[in-house]
């Protein structure tokens, strides 16, 4: 929902910041490419598998630089296996860089999009460190008019603020249910 709500394009530079597992990363790489994410298991759905085939068949070229970061390597090397695992490793690059670091990872306006799932707020947490240190470096490597997709289970009232506050116009919002959370997504344009 998050890739077609903020209009992703198979073009540019999209950077993951907090990749975590490399999921997000791993379904833009399916979703760039037009290819299913069950291509690897289409026996196990019998009754779509000609469906799922004729899809595969028409898949392309991902042309953009998807650019999955983390600052901890644990999950970079677990981004790495899942996208192994997925076939969707060479359509994606990996860097162990933190987001207070993005402006040495991208040269200034070179980014067209960031996805995330920033870190969220807790009773033990406060994230508001990281989202000015990713709002500051963020802002200084992201184009002009570029996008800006985040998926949050909490805190997105205070992340909204804040990128408005770092001239990033919040053009959607979106909520889904993913089992018994609320997740809501939102998708900012950078002035």
């Amino acid at each position: 929902t998050l890739l077609s709500e903020a209009g992703i394009q198979n073009k540019g530079t999209i950077a993951l910041p907090w990749c975590a597992d490399g999921i997000l990363g791993i379904e833009l790489a399916f979703w760039l490419s037009g290819k299913s994410p069950h291509w690897a298991v289409k026996k196990e759905f019998l009754v779509e598998e000609k469906l799922l085939t004729a899809l595969d068949s028409k898949s392309v070229e991902v042309k953009a630089k998807i650019v999955l970061l983390d600052a901890e390597f644990r999950f970079v090397s677990g981004s790495r296996k899942n996208s192994i695992l997925a076939g969707v490793v060479k359509q994606v690059d990996f860097s162990r860089t933190p987001v207070e670091d993005l402006d040495l990872k991208f040269q200034d306006e070179t980014v067209d999009t960031i996805l995330c799932i920033p870190p969220q707020p807790s009773e033990r947490h406060d994230p508001l460190p990281q989202w000015n240190a990713f709002f500051r470096r963020g802002k200084q490597v992201m184009k002009k008019g570029g996008t800006l997709g985040v998926l949050m289970m909490r805190g997105a009232e205070a992340f909204s603020t804040l990128a408005l506050k770092n001239d990033f116009k919040k053009v959607k919002e979106f909520t889904v249910q993913q089992g018994g959370e609320r997740v809501v997504g939102m998708v900012f344009v950078k002035e």
